[in-house]
C-alpha cells in the first residue's frame, strides 16, 4: 500500500535496496510522503476511510439480507467464467463484483534458471498465442509469485525470483495485478482476487497443454491477498491439482467473520485459500491477530501444514510504540498503527525468501505444538520437527489426515534463529499477608555475549518459569552464561497504610538453559546429511 510506506530500520539489509528501487520507479509521479516516512494528509484521509470501512465490513461483515444480488460473466479476452456476490452462508464476503480481466490487466513476467537476465512478458490479450510463442523448458518447475494489496510491496518479488532462479531447473513467473489491487479500495481488491486467480489458472492450463509440463510441477506463492489469489487459482483444477501453494500470511480482513474478540471464525473454504486447492498447501502466519490489534493476517489453519513465526502474531521489532499510538495527534496515531501492521505482515515474505536455499543449515526448523501458549513457555511435546519454506519436491499431502501446526522463532530480519528454552525459578514473594501477596515487575533474561535481552513481564511470579528464546546460531556457540534480573514495581495502598518498596534482584548462571531443542536440531541435521 502506498500509504503504508514507512521506514523500517529493524528489517533485513536488503530493504534499503527496496526503498532505492521504489524511489527510482516513482520518478514519473509525485511523491507525497512527508519527511521521515510519515504519511501525507491525503493518505491519512484515505487510511481513515479505509480503516472505518474495513472495521465495519471486515469484522462485522454484511448480513445476507443486505447483500446485493448480482452476477457478471467475462469471456473476453479470456473466458474466466461467472462471478456473483450472493452469500455462500450467513454473510456476504464480497460487496463488490470483480473487475474485468481488461480492467485488472495482470501482467506476467517470466524468468528461467538457465538464462537469468532474459525475461519475457505475457498479458491477457492473445494469452494462449503468447504462451505458444514463449519458451518453457519441460524439465523446469514453474513457480508463480503473487503480490498482495497495493503496489508498493511488490519489489520483494524480485528478491524471491532471484533466489528461485539460482536453483536449477526453475521457471519463475511474477504476477503483477496492481490495477486490481490498488488502494484504498480493499473491498474491490479482495473481490478481484477471484478473477486474477482464474486468469492464472488459464495460464497454467495453456502451459500444461502447449508445453506438456505436468500440473504437479506448478507452484503458487502468494502474499496477503495474493495468497487468496493462489487459492482461487488452485480451485479451478478439480481432478488433477497443481503441485503446491505457499500462502504467506494470508489476508484476514473480509476472509474472517464475526466480532474479532468473540466468535471469531474463518469464512467457508470456497471463499478463501484452503488446503484442498493444491496437492500440498503450506501457510506462514506472521500477523494473525485481529484488525483492532494491528493484525493484517489470519490466525486460522488453512493449509496442510501451518507455520507460526514467533507465535504468528506480533514479530520482533514490530511492537506498538504506545506513546506514539495513544496521542491526540491523529496523523501520528494512524501512522503508528499502519507501521505496526505492515511490520509484522511483511515479515512473512522476508522469512520465505530466506528459506529458498539448497543449504539445509540455513532453513527454518519448526517444532510441532498445539498452541501459541505452549510454544511460548517451552511446553511443546513429542519432538516432531519440520522445515518451513520453499521445497524443491513438495509432498502430496494426505487430505484425510489432520492439519498440523508448527512454531519457530526468527531474528528481527526474518533470518533463522536457534530455539533455546530458558527455565528458572522466580524470586520469592515478600512475606506479606496472604491476600496482599502480589508482586508485579519485569524479568530480564540475557544470554551473555548477546547485545539484546529477552524481557518478560510476570504477575504472581512464584514457582518455575519457562519460555522460549530465539537467538542467532553463531551466537549460541559463544554463550557462556545466562543473566537473570528481577525488578519489581513499588507497591502502595495508601488507604490502609501499606507500602512495599521497589526491589531489584540480579544473578548470573552458567549454561543452565534446557538443550532439548538444540539436540533436536542437531539430530535433524544428521538426518539431512
Amino acid at each position: 500500500m502506498r500509504f503504508l510506506e514507512v521506514r523500517q530500520t529493524s528489517l533485513s539489509s536488503y530493504q534499503d535496496s527496496l526503498k532505492n528501487l521504489e524511489g527510482k520507479q516513482g520518478k514519473g509521479r509525485q511523491r507525497e510522503l512527508v519527511a521521515g516516512g510519515m504519511i501525507s494528509v491525503r493518505q491519512l484521509r484515505e487510511a481513515l476511510v479505509f480503516g472505518v470501512l474495513l472495521a465495519i465490513g471486515g469484522t462485522l461483515r454484511t448480513k445476507r439480507f443486505l447483500c446485493l444480488s448480482g452476477e457478471i460473466c467475462y469471456n473476453e479476452p479470456l473466458d474466466v467464467g461467472c462471478f456473483d456476490r450472493i452469500a455462500f452462508g450467513k454473510f456476504c464476503q464480497h460487496m463488490y463484483l470483480p473487475m474485468s480481466p481488461f480492467a485488472v490487466d495482470p501482467n506476467f513476467t517470466i524468468y528461467h534458471s538457465d538464462d537469468r537476465l532474459l525475461h519475457h512478458h505475457l498479458n491477457v490479450v492473445n494469452l494462449i498465442e503468447q504462451v505458444k510463442n514463449t519458451r518453457f523448458p519441460k524439465s523446469n518447475d514453474v513457480t508463480f509469485v503473487i503480490h498482495g494489496f497495493g503496489e508498493s510491496e511488490k519489489h520483494w518479488m524480485h528478491y524471491a525470483k532471484d533466489a528461485l532462479v539460482r536453483l536449477e531447473q526453475q521457471t519463475v513467473i511474477l504476477v503483477y495485478w496492481g490495477r486490481g489491487a490498488s488502494h484504498p479500495n480493499y473491498f474491490q481488491a479482495s473481490a478481484n482476487t477471484r478473477v486474477v486467480g482464474a486468469i492464472i489458472a488459464k495460464v497454467i492450463q495453456a502451459i500444461n497443454k502447449v508445453h506438456g509440463i505436468p500440473l504437479g510441477r506448478f507452484r503458487l506463492v502468494g502474499f496477503s491477498l495474493g495468497a487468496h489469489v493462489a487459492g482461487f487459482g488452485g480451485k479451478q483444477f478439480n481432478e488433477t491439482k497443481i503441485g503446491a501453494i505457499y500462502g504467506l500470511d494470508p489476508a484476514g480482513p473480509l476472509f474472517t467473520e464475526g466480532n474479532p474478540n468473540r466468535f471469531y471464525k474463518a469464512v467457508p473454504p470456497a471463499e478463501r485459500l484452503d488446503r484442498y486447492d493444491a496437492d500440498y498447501v503450506e501457510i506462514l502466519h506472521t500477523s494473525g491477530d485481529d484488525l483492532f490489534h494491528a493484525g493484517a493476517g489470519s490466525p486460522f489453519q488453512w493449509g496442510d501444514v501451518d507455520f507460526y513465526a514467533n507465535g504468528g502474531e506480533q514479530q520482533p521489532g514490530c511492537e506498538i510504540e504506545y506513546l506514539r499510538f495513544f496521542t491526540f495527534d491523529t496523523e501520528l496515531m494512524v501512522n503508528e498503527f499502519w507501521r505496526t501492521m505492515k511490520c509484522s505482515h511483511i515479515m512473512a515474505y522476508h522469512a520465505f525468501i530466506h528459506s529458498i536455499t539448497d543449504n539445509y543449515l540455513e532453513r527454518h526448523v519448526a517444532f510441532e505444538c498445539h498452541t501459541k501458549h505452549a510454544w511460548t513457555y517451552g511446553r511443546c511435546s513429542g519432538g516432531k520437527i519440520a522445515e518451513f519454506g520453499f521445497k524443491r519436491y513438495p509432498p502430496v499431502a494426505d487430505k484425510k489426515s489432520e492439519q498440523r501446526k508448527f512454531f519457530f522463532g526468527t531474528l528481527q530480519n526474518g533470518t533463522k534463529a536457534v530455539h533455546v528454552v530458558v527455565s528458572m525459578d522466580s524470586p520469592e514473594v515478600q512475606k506479606i499477608p496472604r491476600h496482599w501477596k502480589i508482586e508485579i515487575g519485569n524479568v530480564t533474561v540475557s544470554l551473555v555475549t548477546q547485545l539484546t535481552a529477552i524481557s518478560e513481564t510476570l504477575n504472581f511470579p512464584s514457582g518455575n518459569y519457562t519460555f522460549v528464546a530465539a537467538i542467532a546460531e553463531e551466537d549460541l556457540e559463544t554463550v557462556d552464561g545466562v543473566e537473570v534480573e528481577w525488578n519489581s514495581g513499588k507497591f502502595e495502598f495508601a488507604a490502609f497504610g501499606i507500602q512495599y518498596p521497589q526491589r531489584q534482584w540480579k544473578q548470573r548462571f552458567l549454561q543452565m538453559y534446557v538443550e532439548v531443542y538444540r539436540r533436536m536440531e542437531i539430530y535433524w541435521r544428521a538426518m539431512m546429511s
